[in-house]
């Protein structure tokens, strides 16, 4: 950063003393024409030597290793998103099946897992908690058909 800065700093200087030297001699006919020459030559080669220094292979590597750095931060990042979709995902469902519980008057603990496909979708679930074999049947039907959870896949600890 400060070679930047330096490369910018050294380019400013130059076109204000450039400046200042053609407006000094401007009233000197031949002598400002040379002079213009000249200070166009010294703003030339200020400009273009540090390009000419560049070593483009350390360029090279350098932008290899950015693209490199860019193509990770992208995986961790859909990786990321990835992960909270299917905490969402998952979140929800286990909240729909809760409040379908609630509305036949039960409490319950409930655990989804969801497939590995991209994306992710309710295969199984686990619920906990004291659960009349009415109650079970009828939410069972639920879960079944509006989440697409098979009865095999459903399972049940606490039923009465």
């Amino acid at each position: 950063m400060t070679q930047i800065k330096d490369y910018i700093m050294s380019v400013i200087t130059v076109c204000l003393l450039c400046g200042g030297i053609i407006h000094l001699t401007k009233n000197f006919k031949g002598a400002a024409y040379l002079i213009k020459i000249l200070c166009g030559i010294l703003m030339a080669i200020t400009i273009f030597t540090p390009i000419t220094r560049l070593k483009w292979n350390e360029l090279s590597g350098y932008l290899d290793r950015m693209e490199a750095d860019a193509q990770i931060t992208a995986a961790e990042g859909y990786e990321s998103f990835c992960q909270n979709r299917n905490d969402g995902i998952q979140a929800k469902v286990e909240a729909y099946i809760l409040d379908k519980a609630s509305c036949y008057g039960c409490e319950l603990h409930v655990q989804v897992e969801l497939s590995e496909e991209d994306p992710p979708i309710p295969v199984s679930v686990l619920i906990q908690g004291a659960i009349s074999p009415y109650q079970k049947t009828q939410l069972s039907d639920v879960i079944a058909t509006e989440l697409g959870i098979p009865k095999e896949m459903q399972e049940w600890n606490g039923v009465n």
